[in-house]
């Protein structure tokens, strides 16, 4: 309806719908939509990287400061996720590249992050390892990690 003649829908009740030849704001939005519609089917950021890592080091700020200073203080301090604006959340699906099956911390199969830093699923970890408390060789790199030294990421 937005290319409609806009002199046929006077009068009717999708008058609204119709835009005059000479307004450009309708088409800028129309832009902005497809613009944004299209990223969000490829799963591609709609905004710059760096305005992207602004606006999220803004979100996270306080948070990251009370925790620097509950840590500063000693206390104890609870896991809880970064508030990250929904438009910058990008991956929220993890497959272990060992296994190559989904892993999250809904069940028990939990992402693990190795001692290097490289991340598999949990259950991937403890068959690399043979056992809970041995020593697993990352995928990845030559980097041995205890299962001890093994953490969840929560995702």
């Amino acid at each position: 309806l937005m290319f409609a003649n806009v002199p046929l829908l006077v009068g009717t009740p999708y008058e609204h719908l119709g835009i005059a030849p000479d307004d450009e704001q309708p088409w800028r939005d129309a832009g902005r939509l497809l613009a944004r519609d299209y990223c969000r089917l490829h799963a591609t950021p709609s905004t710059a990287p760096l305005h992207a890592a602004v606006d999220v080091g803004h979100a996270a700020l306080p948070t990251l400061l009370k925790v620097a200073r509950l840590l500063k203080a000693g206390l104890p301090i609870s896991r809880h996720e970064l508030p990250v604006p929904r438009e910058h959340r990008y991956h929220s699906v993890f497959t272990c590249p060992v296994s190559k099956q989904l892993a999250d911390n809904n069940d028990d199969n939990a992402i693990a992050l190795l001692q290097c830093n490289h991340m598999i699923s949990r259950r991937s970890a403890v068959r690399l390892a043979r056992g809970a408390a041995a020593r697993l060789k990352c995928p990845y790199c030559p980097v041995q990690s205890e299962m001890r030294h093994v953490r969840d990421v929560y995702v």
